[in-house]
């Protein structure tokens, strides 16, 4: 179950039992609480699981659970180190995201204009996008099972 705070933001999340009528049980097994601490930018979340989450004059997060990220060209997320990951991103001249390498592991992305075809990692996995004659994302494919 949720609670909000005044601007509509989830202020809390806390999970129940179940009984075999679908109905819920006693005190909440788990709470979740996200907190918004930044009074120019109200719906911006600064704490979450009590750990804080630290963002550039831009809005984008740096600092989130030991992890560091950076960013490149305004909101385009270069790079994150931390708790033994080490993740990189490279963009086409469009902006668009067509490599990414995660402690050792590149996904290449495969793109037409501004739409993703495919992804394909140097571990053999794949994932191809699926479009209808609209341009709309209509299925993903993995391993030969057909997403909708």
């Amino acid at each position: 179950m949720y609670t909000y705070d005044a601007g509509s933001n989830i202020t809390t999340c806390k999970t129940y039992a179940y009984t075999e009528a679908d109905t819920v049980t006693g005190t909440a097994k788990t709470t979740e609480t996200y907190t918004y601490g930044n009074s120019a930018w109200k719906d911006q979340l600064t704490e979450y699981r009590g750990q804080k989450i630290r963002y550039d004059a831009m809005g984008n997060p740096i600092s989130y659970r030991g992890m560091t990220m950076e960013w490149e060209q305004g909101r385009k997320l270069k790079k994150i180190t931390g708790n033994g990951v080490t993740q990189s991103h490279s963009y086409d001249a469009d902006g668009i995201r067509i490599r990414k390498v995660v402690n050792g592991v590149t996904t290449q992305f495969y793109t037409n204009g501004t739409s993703i075809l495919a992804q394909k990692s140097s571990d053999g996995t794949r994932l191809d996008f699926l479009y209808d004659d609209q341009g709309k994302l209509f299925a993903m494919e993995y391993e030969g099972e057909r997403y909708f």
